[in-house]
């Protein structure tokens, strides 16, 4: 099979802790789960939707990319680190 380039976007955020320490480790993460990340936005301070807290979360935007394809690294990303960081499976508001 033929690998392809497949870029993504990636949205972290953190409400909890070290904020921005914990968006350093979701990217620090993406690089030992072998994703090239290119760059990264600024980081943003957002208020809280749909959840019950009043706690602000930071959010950034990732830009990376690995020569497999867009369903191989969606794999990749779920079997890394930066899942078990996270509280929920990244799929999970997709399926809302």
């Amino acid at each position: 099979m033929d690998k392809t380039t497949t870029i993504a976007y990636l949205g972290l955020g953190s409400n909890l802790g070290d904020r921005a320490g914990n968006l350093l480790m979701a990217v620090r993460c993406l690089i030992e789960a072998s994703f090239v990340v290119q760059r990264l936005s600024s980081i943003f301070e957002t208020e809280p939707i749909d959840l019950d807290t009043d706690q602000q979360f930071l959010n950034m935007v990732a830009e990376a990319r690995l020569r497999i394809s867009p369903t191989q690294m969606m794999a990749r990303l779920c079997g890394s680190s930066i899942c078990s960081i996270a509280k929920t499976n990244p799929l999970s508001r997709l399926e809302q």
